[in-house]
């Protein structure tokens, strides 16, 4: 008898797991390189996985709890009002090339498990604060993601990265880091990252509060030999009083950045800042400029021309530039309190 009703139990406990791991399904058609699939998701637990099909899939694995009785006939809305059209309480919508998937975060529903051709592009956002653990595997097409509080796991993808964590951490593998595109990984958490020991990458890493660790042999960037003369930078100022830094004929304004300008010379200048009347000019989109001689504004000009380059000389703990492997794509690392690793893939 007691044997019997242990086997009662366990086919009872056996239907209730079975139930509890139910998964509902959502299928569309939508693939191609040109697509994009914009995510926003509430939920706790959510994997995107890369496949070779074209159709996106959504599977949704029930909770513990049964939809009250009371929304019996009402349909679960996600967080930003996307009303669940799909079965599986999720919201899709798609607009021309792009697709918006909204995902709830529900006791009545668990994690999600997203499918989705690797060649399609992602764009995957935080909807609240789901303090959660998400990944991305298998994907070749863009990836972009960004964070509030769950940690981000990204695995064997080849195709761009732009990665912005919040208060989790970071980890990511690549198969190969894509050359066409600079990539941006940063977090205030740990930054942990897989690349192929034969990757070509200029790297700029900055971890504010924290230490960077790497096996990668990072080799500085060799600047190139100034080849010009002080003489080639003119320190200007607009017809409006904007200061203008004229160097080879090309117009940057105090901070370095370069503005629109006309190729005419030789107009007469009616005043400027220490200036000769009759100085040589420099017409910007709208106003003429005029060239003066300040030397210590010539000596910022120079600066400031030459932004390019590095501005900070020092060798501090926490900041580095450099290449690995000859150089290559621009791969940006930053994190605001955790420790970066930057590891070869073994």
């Amino acid at each position: 008898m007691k044997k019997l009703f242990k086997i009662l139990i366990l086919l009872i406990l056996s239907k209730s797991v079975f139930a509890q791991l139910k998964t509902n399904t959502y299928k569309v058609n939508f693939s191609g390189a040109d697509k994009r699939i914009i995510i926003m998701s509430a939920n706790m637990g959510l994997e995107i996985v890369g496949t070779t099909g074209n159709e996106v899939i959504i599977e949704a694995l029930e909770d513990k709890r049964e939809l009250p009785a009371e929304a019996d006939g009402l349909k679960i809305v996600s967080p930003g009002g996307g009303i669940d059209n799909t079965g599986v309480g999720a919201n899709v919508i798609v607009e021309g090339a792009n697709m918006k998937i909204k995902i709830p975060k529900s006791k009545y529903y668990g994690n999600y498990i997203i499918k989705i051709p690797k060649d399609v592009s992602i764009n995957l956002r935080e909807n609240g604060n789901a303090y959660g653990k998400w990944q991305i595997s298998g994907m070749k097409g863009e990836v972009e993601a960004q964070t509030s509080y769950s940690t981000l796991t990204i695995n064997n993808v080849s195709g761009p990265i732009v990665a912005r964590g919040g208060y989790g951490k970071i980890y990511v593998v690549y198969d190969q880091l894509n050359q066409s595109k600079p990539n941006s990984i940063s977090a205030s958490g740990a930054v942990d990252i897989t690349l192929p020991a034969d990757t070509k990458a200029n790297l700029s890493i900055k971890a504010t509060y924290a230490d960077l660790f790497t096996d990668f042999d990072i080799q500085p960037i060799k600047k190139e030999e100034k080849t010009e003369t002080k003489a080639n930078i003119n320190v200007s100022t607009s017809a409006n009083g904007q200061t203008v830094f004229v160097k080879d004929g090309v117009s940057y304004n105090r901070w370095g950045e370069k503005i629109a300008t006309f190729d005419t010379k030789g107009e007469k200048g009616e005043k400027g800042e220490k200036g000769e009347k009759d100085s040589p000019a420099v017409a910007t989109a709208k106003s003429p400029v005029y060239v003066v001689s300040d030397d210590m504004a010539r000596k910022r000009a120079w600066s400031l021309a030459d932004s390019n380059q590095s501005s900070d000389d020092c060798e501090c703990s926490n900041e580095t530039t450099g290449t690995i492997n000859g150089g290559g794509v621009s791969l940006t690392i930053r994190s605001d309190h955790g420790n970066i690793y930057l590891r070869k893939k073994k």
